[in-house]
């Protein structure tokens, strides 16, 4: 397609229809992945449908009326990728190694991150310099990605989509900006959770865990004379409450059973609790206790999760640094 003029109607409508009836068979392939017929069983065969699609909506001039459509298809894209994406497991291919999968993943994004700056920026990019320049930073299935460095300091940010500001490019209304940051957002989330459900570590704590309320944003605790947080005084309602459940505590029942439960913990911990120091004693006749199972530590080491987190936490960096600087 030239990029030099816009698309007809005609045109137009036969893209709307190639695409829609693309997505919708990527939709349908991905519904049944899981089945024993599946056409698109591993996230390989998966992101292999993809790549004629954004050929051509990377191709579609940003002109007129078809700078539009191309906006919508590549959100559209963008959306639909990443959430695929999370519905795989690197553990059902067994032509990839889970390494491999993950640098794929993150090609993926480093491509299609490229493309929205691009567009941010209202500079011409084509799609063959935009693959060049992520396949330098994560290599494709199609190449050796086992002997690639994996650590901290191999991470180098990502190199800026440079080029003039083509006027005859329409600029990305504010609205569209504001919900293209919100799927990239969204996007660099579910792919780092992917990532490290992957990699087989427990998430990042978003907030501290603790007991106490949680106060709203910006909105500062109470603080008492004393310099400490003041504990709000308890209701009439809960005053009432503790009080019918301390009635009948001298009761000869209530302490027969506080004594029954005491003894209970206090046999129970004074036991030894090393099943290996009970070992020569049990009696061979016994059967066998079970052992407590105990989490297995993460394959990764904290040198390849440093790594993989800081790539990941950053999947559309540079989009998402255009949007803000044009928002503040």
């Amino acid at each position: 397609m030239s990029q030099h003029r816009a698309l007809s109607a005609r045109q137009e409508s036969r893209l709307v229809v190639y695409l829609d009836n693309a997505m919708l068979q990527i939709q349908r392939g991905y519904q049944k992945r899981n089945e024993a017929s599946a056409q698109l069983p591993t996230l390989a065969a998966f992101l292999q449908q993809w790549v004629p699609l954004v050929e051509i909506i990377s191709t579609t001039p940003l002109l007129g009326a078809t700078a539009a459509l191309r906006d919508t298809y590549l959100l559209r894209l963008t959306t639909e990728l990443t959430e695929g994406v999370v519905g795989y497991s690197t553990k059902s291919d067994s032509e990839h190694t889970a390494k491999a999968q993950l640098l794929h993943v993150l090609y993926w994004a480093d491509l299609l991150d490229q493309l929205w700056a691009a567009r941010l920026q209202r500079v011409p990019q084509r799609l063959s310099d935009a693959q060049k320049s992520a396949k330098t930073r994560f290599p494709t299935l199609d190449m050796e990605s086992e002997s690639m460095r994996i650590d901290a300091e191999s991470v180098r940010p990502p190199p800026i989509v440079h080029g003039a500001v083509d006027e005859q490019i329409p600029p990305y209304a504010q609205t569209d900006r504001v919900r293209l940051r919100d799927v990239l957002s969204q996007a660099e989330q579910q792919l780092f959770g992917w990532m490290r459900n992957e990699l087989g570590v427990p998430q990042p704590p978003e907030q501290e865990e603790w007991g106490g309320e949680l106060n709203e944003p910006g909105e500062a605790p109470e603080w008492g004379e004393d310099g400490a947080e003041s504990v709000p005084e308890e209701s009439d309602e809960i005053k009432e409450d503790t009080a019918e459940n301390t009635e009948g505590e001298d009761t000869p029942e209530a302490a027969t059973a506080a004594d029954r439960e005491h003894e209970h913990y206090a046999d129970v911990f004074s036991k030894k609790l090393d099943p290996d120091e009970e070992e020569d004693e049990e009696n061979e006749d016994d059967p066998p206790r079970k052992r407590a199972r105990h989490a297995e530590p993460p394959s990764v080491s904290q040198e390849d999760l440093a790594y993989w987190d800081m790539q990941f936490a950053r999947s559309f960096g540079r989009s998402l640094q255009d949007l803000r600087i044009e928002s503040s």
